[in-house]
């Protein structure tokens, strides 16, 4: 990455960080000071979802600086803030759904099962989303299950080095957060047919109230995400990927040629034996551009740089 490309690449992703940071602080400080936000559970999930959403922005700025000042982050550093990151966003995707379990139970579903209301349950629950933190942390300290950093890209991946636990992990939290979204617009939706046809008088307005501020709550992590991949978009521009073979005979060259072209992949041209023998920068993926080659069945090991 050329100079002006990585300063304005830090300098932009920074800003948009901190921008989110400077919002989300202030909210968070009224949830905090303000006694009344302390006797709905709601508000104590949103809480919870702010907090782990600044921690992650605060990973993302650091990470801005890194890249602007163009420091090399220590792989122990870097071990333990991809955890970090990793836990934070699997226990906000699982608050976010209990989010939405709250809004369903507490609108729709409590005249028939009372139970689904109760403290021991939400006790349960908010103990599952603890556990959906310390795991993924705890696993991503393993040797194999890395999250690391890539400063040319502003991108965190794991690597092609890692064990099978990562790609698990990583389709697990797709999966999560497509099990959110499903579950999230179908509540809501259902929740204001409810409110508009059947008992618009029976809810309270406190309930009307939460049930906005929660829709409102829910988009900010979603929103903060788009605006990351968008802007590390435009600032990559479109530089083409390097699609890279090990050992490659002749025929996987024409083949690695025919499937992508000429200009848009290339044989890897460090001779290595192993991927193990691969740098962490180097060996970084592109996870959707790796899985189309390894549909490939004449390659057996490949790797894909940016």
């Amino acid at each position: 990455m050329e100079e002006n490309t990585r300063l304005g690449y830090g300098i932009g992703l920074g800003l948009l960080a901190m921008g989110l940071f400077v919002v989300y602080v202030p909210v968070l400080l009224i949830l905090f000071v303000d006694k009344e936000f302390r006797r709905s559970t709601a508000y104590i999930i949103i809480t919870h979802i702010g907090v782990m959403d600044v921690l992650q922005l605060l990973i993302h700025m650091y990470a801005a600086v890194a890249v602007i000042a163009d420091i090399h982050i220590q792989s122990v550093i870097q071990k333990v803030i991809g955890a970090l990151l990793t836990g934070l966003w699997f226990s906000m995707i699982c608050f976010t759904i209990f989010l939405t379990f709250n809004r369903l139970s507490s609108i729709l579903l409590e005249r028939w099962f009372p139970i689904l209301t109760s403290l021991y349950l939400n006790y349960v629950l908010f103990g599952v989303c603890y556990l959906s933190f310390i795991i993924p942390f705890l696993l991503k300290l393993l040797p194999f299950c890395n999250y690391v950093f890539n400063p040319r890209t502003f991108s965190w991946s794991y690597l092609p080095t890692d064990d099978v636990l990562s790609a698990i992990m990583s389709e697990t939290s797709t999966y999560l957060l497509l099990v959110f979204v499903i579950a999230s617009t179908i509540t809501y939706a259902s929740i204001f047919c409810y409110i508009g046809f059947f008992s618009s008088s029976k809810l309270s307005k406190r309930e009307f109230r939460i049930t906005i501020q929660v829709i409102a709550d829910r988009k900010m992590p979603a929103v903060e995400r788009q605006l990351i991949e968008c802007l590390h978009h435009v600032i990559k521009g479109t530089e083409p990927h390097q699609v890279g073979i090990l050992c490659p005979q002749d025929d996987q060259r024409k083949a690695l040629t025919e499937q992508f072209g000429p200009k848009t992949s290339t044989p890897f041209c460090k001779e290595v034996d192993s991927l193990k023998q691969l740098s962490n920068l180097d060996a970084l993926i592109v996870n959707q551009a790796l899985d189309e080659v390894r549909s490939l069945s004449i390659f057996t090991e490949l790797v894909v740089v940016v």
